[in-house]
């Protein structure tokens, strides 16, 4: 596919998913950061609320008629389901951090596809030069975010390597005597790990991604798939929140009251609408250009997202992040010239997917 021909077939359409995908992260962390609803009882809402409008549209649409689905398609689906319940409660949980603000965790969340080299890596696939260089970017972009906002001199742009030892679990810092870090550091250092763990697990999401859009064949299939993945998601979401209650007294009072009027409820049909736009506009192309050009042009959100928090939520530091994003979005542009997607889906092809 030539470039004038990806832009004028699906190129736009993708930028304007990912105006969709930046108002996804704003509404979540404006809708978590009340505290109002714990994050699996926002997740269980929202996903459901989103089957219903998806429903709704298929069918107006496609009525009660099945489409015609490649063999796969199932299995590619139920395994975008399950990374996709950790990659939106990571999101979610993050979100509800005094520190997680969209313009610190956006960007890190946005690290798919450097990781995704780093894994093709495991399985004999070696970026080129470019490659390389886009996560020497994607990694310059992590460290100017771990850099205090102060900092002032070499000894101090060299705290990241100090910060290093916050994102490690508990159990780990304790055998190393990491020390006690102070709350600001604490709230930080979770919103990252969250972030940079739903970042991991985006890596195999967005091959799934790939594998069942272009096994659903059309755009009733697609939509299909889209139903039933926050159907059933929002049913594993309401299992999950029966065995571990994360809410509140409060939340639990109050939860359902705060979404059934204003504002709740038209934020919680802002995020639905929004992940219907987005899943329309950006998700059809995976079946025309390789999952690499979809991938890095998804990553545009994040500076939608950091313009969007300073202006919307007027969240701070806006150079510093602003910068990083950049810097990680370069590197996404750099790596997909490998397109290492597409060879990795047809790799775990082989495993079964």
């Amino acid at each position: 596919m030539g470039i004038f021909r990806f832009w004028s077939s699906v190129g736009w359409l993708i930028v304007l998913g990912t105006v969709a995908i930046a108002f996804i992260n704003i509404i979540n962390r404006a809708i978590m950061k009340k505290k109002c609803a714990s994050p699996l009882q926002f997740l269980v809402l929202w996903y459901a609320t989103t089957t219903v409008l998806f429903g709704t549209i298929y069918i107006l649409f496609w009525g009660l008629n099945a489409p015609d689905l490649l063999p796969g398609f199932w299995i590619a689906l139920g395994a975008g389901v399950l990374v996709g319940l950790g990659i939106h409660f990571c999101e979610a949980r993050a979100a509800t951090i005094d520190a997680g603000e969209t313009s610190l965790t956006a960007p890190f969340q946005a690290m798919t596809p450097g990781l995704i080299a780093i894994v093709a890596l495991t399985l004999g696939e070696f970026p080129s030069k470019l490659g390389i260089l886009g996560i020497f970017f994607m990694a310059s972009g992590s460290w100017i975010l771990l850099v205090q906002k102060k900092s002032s001199g070499v000894y101090e742009y060299l705290g990241p390597l100090r910060q290093l030892r916050f994102l490690l679990p508990p159990a780990i810092k304790r055998k190393i005597n990491a020390g006690p870090l102070p709350l600001e550091l604490k709230n930080k250092a979770l919103a990252v790990r969250l972030s940079i763990i739903s970042a991991c697990m985006g890596t195999f999401g967005l091959l799934m991604d790939g594998l069942y859009t272009r096994r659903a064949v059309t755009l009733q299939g697609l939509a299909l798939a889209c139903m039933v993945y926050m159907a059933s998601s929002a049913v594993l979401f309401l299992f999950w929140y029966l065995i571990k209650n994360d809410a509140t007294p409060e939340q639990k009072r109050g939860a359902l009251s705060f979404f059934i009027k204003y504002p709740g409820l038209l934020l919680l049909l802002g995020i639905s609408t929004a992940w219907i736009a987005h899943v329309f506009l950006i998700l059809p192309a995976f079946s025309s250009t390789y999952v690499a050009y979809v991938g890095t042009l998804k990553r545009l959100s994040i500076i939608i997202s950091v313009i969007l928090g300073r202006i919307l939520l007027g969240e701070g530091q806006f150079r510093k992040r602003f910068l990083a994003a950049c810097l990680v979005l370069f590197g996404a542009i750099l790596i997909s010239t490998d397109d290492l997607p597409t060879l990795l889906s047809v790799k775990i092809e082989g495993f079964g997917f």
